[in-house]
């Protein structure tokens, strides 16, 4: 079943469709697709006809809503965009805002929340911007129209730990629009010398029928992505709240690669890895990638990149760190079986660090 809800969720899979079979458990597969965020491109992969009719009912609803979502985030990126015409700092948006426009197929990747990459010392210029605009830092509530406002300690633990801000919230046409403002690359924040400025430095125009926005050049997106998606996975509170491994980030992997991979591209890439100095953050995302979407290791120049990235040690590979708490934790398990557990938690061991 593993290697199958793989390829369900597998947005560039082009073979026969996918028959579910007596014996599998269409229960565990609806909330499995649910909560990797595959729903749409389920829809497309599966053999219909071997679906539950309830369920099929449920993909129905969820490839609807996917795709009406889609359409709201591209209006509400348009209208933050503008919000940010006059900014005199550099920025970027991030993930959602290119890939679910520029990269997938309407509705097939689905984002919850605008992602904005800053250096920090310009963290509270954004700030007045977004809390002029009507936005409230918080989370959305259970009901989606109303929103739960942070504490002063919440929006100063989260800049301290993790990089990044406590979300920035606002009920428009009673829809929750959330801005997440990034000014790191992990789980500390980067005071002007590290990765994100070089990063900001090369900012491109993207457009598109609807959509106009700054994000990042096609080689430094790619090297963000994988530094956001190494700093979920490998973070303890991720991991406890069980957000740390989510499909559709792999799978956003698999689709830029296929896309834009290619002999020059790869060689281009491992320039600017090494460079940046990301070399373990991106070789953990391309390996763990390839092994969920195989087809990634057939790209041209795909394996000569990751050899050239691969760093000395691969321990850190099987490592969480808790940085509150200023703890690390391993584990023995494969990467596809650990990324397959229910309670990853319970599989964790502390590692004792000496000073």
């Amino acid at each position: 079943m593993k290697e199958k809800l793989l390829l369900i969720a597998d947005a560039t899979y082009s073979g026969e469709k996918i028959k579910i079979e007596p014996t599998d458990s269409q229960e565990f597969l609806m909330g499995w697709i649910i909560m990797n965020r595959c729903s749409s491109i389920a829809y497309k992969n599966l053999d219909l006809e071997t679906i539950h009719r309830d369920n099929l009912m449920a993909l129905n609803v969820l490839k609807s809503s996917d795709e009406k979502r889609a359409k709201i985030f591209q209006k509400n990126l348009f209208s933050i965009s503008k919000l940010l015409e006059t900014v005199d700092f550099n920025y970027s948006f991030l993930k959602g805002a290119f890939l679910s426009t520029a990269l997938y197929k309407l509705g097939d990747r689905t984002s919850k929340d605008f992602d904005i990459l800053i250096e920090s010392k310009n963290v509270s210029a954004l700030q007045k911007i977004l809390l002029a605009d009507g936005f409230v830092q918080g989370w959305p509530g259970a009901d989606d129209q109303s929103i739960i406002a942070a504490t002063r300690r919440q929006i100063i633990e989260s800049r301290m730990n993790f990089g990044e801000t406590v979300p920035f919230i606002k009920i428009v046409d009673g829809v929750p629009v959330s801005v997440d403002v990034n000014f790191s690359v992990d789980f500390k924040p980067d005071e002007g010398v590290g990765l994100v400025p070089k990063l900001l430095n090369n900012v491109e125009e993207v457009s598109g029928e609807g959509f106009e926005f700054k994000s990042l050049s096609k080689v430094d997106f790619l090297i963000h992505l994988c530094c956001h998606l190494y700093k979920e996975a490998t973070t303890y509170d991720w991991v406890k709240s069980r957000r740390d491994l989510d499909i559709y980030k792999f799978s956003d992997i698999n689709v830029f690669l296929q896309k834009f991979g290619g002999a020059d591209f790869f060689e281009n890439l491992a320039q600017h890895i090494k460079e940046y100095g990301v070399e373990k953050e991106c070789y953990y995302t391309f390996k763990n990638a390839s092994m969920i979407f195989p087809k990634i290791n057939d790209i041209e120049n795909f394996g000569k990149c990751l050899i050239e990235i691969e760093p000395e040690n691969l321990d850190y590979m099987k490592e969480i760190i808790y940085p509150r708490e200023k703890k690390m934790y391993y584990y023995n398990e494969s990467f596809l079986d650990w990324l397959m557990s229910n309670d990853r938690t319970s599989l964790l061991k502390e590692k004792i660090q000496h000073d």
